[in-house]
Formats: structure tokens, sequence, C-alpha cells
């Protein structure tokens, strides 16, 4: 019997991380109520002061209820996870690819309520990193320094389909070959 996995397999094992349409929604109508708000007190204020912080809330919650609606109306994947390594699609731009053998760590931070990502390169693969995913003078400054492992990938998980737990879980349960032939730390909690 063979070891290797067939080609269909392969396909079955990569892992999808997108947003959630149902947390995506939820807030999306929590900003239409603080902008509902915003131009309740603009209209029925008796003072320029209060009718500027009307218009001030109106115009922020009005700009996050245009992003949240058209991460709602896309098909907008977050992270995948597949044989060959990690894509991070967050947030707009082009995607960032990290192989493999390239990832140091891997583990969850909490701030406040939300749960972040955290995937960190290593110092042999951050060289490889960086040509494949940035131009030469658009290197960000965090990746500049030659020093340690660094985070390079810092996802917020607030409005994913899967939890932070349940991602680092199906990861140690799909490749647990690659994160124990290249020791990638992971941190479940």
């Amino acid at each position: 019997m063979s070891l290797d996995m067939p080609s269909t397999k392969r396909a079955d094992q990569t892992i999808v991380i997108r947003h959630s349409r149902r947390k995506l929604l939820f807030m999306s109508l929590l900003s239409l109520a603080f902008v509902l708000g915003g131009l309740w007190i603009s209209s029925n204020s008796h003072s320029s002061q209060v009718y500027y912080e009307g218009l001030a809330a109106t115009i922020f919650f009005g700009l996050g209820l245009l992003v949240l609606l058209f991460q709602l109306f896309t098909t907008s994947l977050l992270l995948t996870i597949d044989d060959e390594g990690i894509h991070c699609f967050f947030p707009f731009w082009r995607p960032l690819m990290i192989r493999w053998e390239e990832i140091y760590s891997i583990y969850p931070i909490k701030i406040r309520f939300t749960y972040i990502l955290v995937i960190t390169v290593s110092p042999s693969g951050k060289t490889a990193y960086i040509a494949r995913n940035f131009k030469p003078g658009k290197i960000p400054f965090t990746l500049r320094k030659d020093d340690g492992p660094k985070a390079i990938i810092s996802l917020p998980l607030s409005s994913a389909t899967l939890s932070c737990t349940k991602i680092i879980a199906l990861m140690q349960e799909r490749y647990a070959a690659q994160i124990e032939q290249y020791q990638i730390f992971i941190q479940a909690k």
C-alpha cells in the first residue's frame, strides 16, 4: 500500500474559510441602526455641535455599512489551506501565499472579544516568502529586519465561518504530516 494519497483525496483535504453571511448581515443591520440614529440626531438637533456629531456618526457607520454590504454580496475568501501551504485573501488586495516549509508557528490571540489567527514565518523561509509575495520596493516594514520569526498573517475571525480553535484542529488533523515534517509550532489556545 502506497503512502501517497490519491489526487482526489488532496482536493477534499483543502480547508476554505469564508465570511459568515449571517454574521455580516447582523453587523450590517447594527450599522444601519447607527446610521439611522445619526440621521435622527442630526435632524432633531438644536445646536450645531449635536448636528455635526450626528453627521459624523452617519458618515462613519455609513462607510462601515458599505464595506459590510460589499463583503456580504461578494464571495470573498479569508483563508485557504491546502497541500502547498496557506493562502490568505484578507484584506482586499492580492492574496498572500506561505508554503508549509516557511511557516514557523500558528497560534491564536484574543483581543477583547475577537480571536485573531497569527501565522509567523521562519527566519530561513522569510526571503523566499518576501520574493514570492512582494515587489522589491514594497516590502512591509515589519519584514525588513532579519531577526527572528515574524508575524505575516494576522487574520481576525470575527466574521469567519469557523472559529480559531476549529481551524487549528482541522489543520492539525488534515496536515499533520506537513506540521511534523517542518516542525511547525502550533498552539491551540
